[in-house]
Order: C-alpha cells, then sequence, then structure tokens
C-alpha cells in the first residue's frame, strides 16, 4: 500500500480476526471483534482499515451501524486500492458495492498530499534562503577590506 503512496499507519490488531465465520451465528461475536478493530482504527487516525480478506472486508464494512452508528470508515479491499491508482475507474472496482463510500478517505489523503507538498515547498523555500544568505556571507568575508584592490 505504501508503495501505491498511502500511508499505512502502525496497526497492533492487522492480523486479528474480525470473527469471519461467526457473522450468522454469532452476531455478538462479530460486533465485539470488529467493533475492536474499527474503534482502534478510527481512534489512530486511518481514515480506512483496508482488507484483503472477503469476510473482513464484509463485516467490518457492513455491520458497523451494529457496532457503533458513528465510525463511518470505509473498509476497500486491497486489490480496489491497487486498481485506483493505476488509473482503474471506480464504477469497475466496485466502489459503489462497498457500504461505507470511499470519498470522504480519498478527499482526506488528498488533502494531506497538498499539505505535505505545501510544507515540503517552505523547507525548500527556507533552505534556499539559507544557502543564499550563507554565499552571500562567504562572498563578503572573501571581499578586501575597505574595497581596496
Amino acid at each position: 500500500l505504501e508503495c501505491l503512496g498511502a500511508e499505512v499507519l502502525p496497526f497492533p490488531l492487522k492480523t486479528d480476526c474480525c470473527g469471519a465465520s461467526y457473522g450468522i451465528p454469532r452476531k455478538d461475536v462479530i460486533v465485539k471483534l470488529s467493533g475492536r478493530i474499527l474503534t482502534l482504527a478510527k481512534g489512530l487516525g486511518a481514515d480506512a482499515v483496508v482488507a484483503a480478506c472477503p469476510l473482513c472486508q464484509m463485516n467490518l464494512d457492513l455491520r458497523q451501524s451494529q457496532i457503533d452508528a458513528g465510525l463511518n470508515m470505509p473498509v476497500p479491499y486491497f486489490t480496489q486500492l491497487l486498481g485506483w491508482s493505476l488509473g482503474v475507474d471506480e464504477k469497475t472496482l466496485g466502489f459503489d458495492k462497498v457500504a461505507m463510500p470511499l470519498a470522504p478517505a480519498f478527499e482526506a489523503m488528498r488533502r494531506r498530499a497538498v499539505e505535505l507538498e505545501r510544507q515540503e515547498q517552505e523547507e525548500a523555500a527556507k533552505a534556499a534562503e539559507k544557502a543564499a544568505a550563507k554565499a552571500g556571507k562567504k562572498k563578503a568575508e572573501a571581499a578586501p577590506a575597505g574595497g581596496e584592490a
């Protein structure tokens, strides 16, 4: 995901189970396990939880209203993000099929990218000013005192 340009947060529950096949017989298990994953992701500032497992994607995406109505955490497949980064259109990728829309996550990522670019430009400008000042100081030190040649 980092190779695609995503910022991947350190996530201690990245291999924890969402409850998988307990979806039908034990909704309470799904609510507890999936809720733990989604709540931590939200608390860490994640814009989305990216899934590789179909059951995780289903439980984490579709059951959010059973867990906590305020989560609103998109849960795309990693292959959807791969396709999106390669320019595949959103309809083909099935973005319209997920319960939690991805647009807010993409907008947050775009805002962060713009902010990061602005910060990098500011840092480059400061470095250029510092270099110019240093060059000017060296030139002044190299010039003969009192204007004598």
